[in-house]
């Protein structure tokens, strides 16, 4: 199902299933990615913040490695931008 901006809409057994694992789930009715993100930051506590696209189109399966080397080469930010197609 799509919101009003055009990204996908989470549904409620996913939240809970997100939760169930550890995740805080924060939803954001405004529109706009880069509202998104900057709600999101306003809730992310830590040394490490985390972030995918709840579309699924980047896969979450490199961040443990891209964490280790955040902490490893003590960086202050790691971008990964590549997308997977199915």
């Amino acid at each position: 199902m799509r919101n009003h901006s055009g990204g996908l809409r989470i549904n409620r057994p996913h939240k809970r299933n997100y939760q169930r694992n550890g995740a805080k789930v924060i939803i954001e009715p405004r529109k706009g990615y880069g509202r998104a993100y900057k709600t999101g930051f306003s809730y992310a506590n830590g040394d490490i913040i985390v972030t995918l696209d709840g579309d699924y189109s980047y896969s979450a399966f490199l961040i443990q490695k891209f964490v280790k080397m955040l902490e490893t080469y003590r960086l202050d930010f790691n971008k990964h931008a590549e997308k997977v197609y199915s």
